[in-house]
Order: structure tokens, then C-alpha cells, then sequence
């Protein structure tokens, strides 16, 4: 996965942590979403392998903002 950006929507807790987790284990940049809870998102993040990972609030359900969102993490 060394090169590959990967978007895990939820990634603060549970499924989507430890989806994060096995991104990052095998080398992918992580983009972690939250949608409520920085505090979570920010524990998840530091307990991810490797450089750049990464936090971002969104709402899943807002357009707009998803679409800024693949267009940043397109840059990236």
C-alpha cells in the first residue's frame, strides 16, 4: 500500500480505527473522517503507524463537503 492514500469515513472508533490501523500497517497514508468527536479522532490518529496520517471533520451526508474533501486528498 506504500504510495496509496486511503479515506476511511468513521475512522475515530471501532470498525473504522482499526480499518485505519491496518492502512497504515501496511504503509498507506491514512485520512482519517470524524464526524462529532475530535478528542476520538485524535486518540485513533496517534495510535496509527507511519508518517502523514492525517484527521479531517466531515459529515458524511454533506455533499459539498465531500466533494472538498476528494479534491483535497486528491492534491495529497
Amino acid at each position: 500500500m506504500q504510495g496509496k492514500v486511503v479515506v476511511v469515513t468513521g475512522g475515530a472508533g471501532g470498525i473504522g480505527a482499526e480499518i485505519c490501523k491496518a492502512f497504515a500497517s501496511a504503509g498507506a497514508t491514512v485520512v482519517l473522517t470524524w464526524r462529532s468527536n475530535e478528542a476520538t479522532a485524535r486518540q485513533s490518529l496517534a495510535a496509527l503507524p507511519g508518517e502523514g496520517q492525517r484527521t479531517v471533520q466531515v459529515d458524511v451526508g454533506d455533499t459539498p463537503a465531500i466533494a472538498a474533501l476528494a479534491a483535497d486528498v486528491g492534491r495529497t
